[in-house]
């Protein structure tokens, strides 16, 4: 357990470190957008496979496999940095008769251009079974798509 002692507005750890409450105080100030700005980016790259269903079962973040019912809106969220051209794009669904994509639609909380934000493909659960949905990130302009595009599946169970 570490102690702290204080003696003329220098706090001191028993860790060994000096830290005059001034120069805290500035390196926060300085420092806090591009504290702020890694922490956000963490958070983004975590949310990689975060799925939401609007009406439906819940399920766990990360989950590459889906389970809805049959006649359910769900939303499949992909972190995206459309301001440099890059998004997604829904490859593939295999089946094509088990979900129908309703909507795609792009969100962001910055107002910066360039910045981050989140990709949503809104689908319809049509027929019970199984369908594949496969999204490539690409720069959609630049054709034919790299081989080497990151890409991502998700396995759409249909009850």
């Amino acid at each position: 357990m570490s102690e702290v002692m204080e003696h003329k507005g220098v706090t001191q750890h028993t860790c060994g470190g000096v830290f005059d409450r001034r120069s805290i105080s500035f390196m926060l100030r300085k420092r806090a957008p591009l504290i702020l700005t890694a922490i956000a980016f963490v958070l983004l790259m975590q949310r990689l496979y975060v799925i939401e269903a609007a009406e439906t079962p819940a399920m766990k973040s990360n989950a590459r496999n889906l389970t809805v019912d049959k006649g359910t809106n769900f939303t499949i969220d992909l972190p995206c940095a459309a301001g440099t051209g890059f998004s997604w794009q829904l490859a593939e669904i295999a089946p094509t008769n088990k979900v129908t994509l309703l909507k795609e639609r792009f969100t962001t909380e910055s107002d910066k251009d360039g910045a981050e934000g989140i990709q949503h493909f809104d689908f319809k659960a049509s027929a019970v079974g199984t369908a594949n949905l496969r999204f490539i990130y690409v720069q959609p302009f630049r054709k034919p798509f790299p081989k080497d595009a990151k890409t991502t599946n998700i396995v759409v169970t249909i009850k």
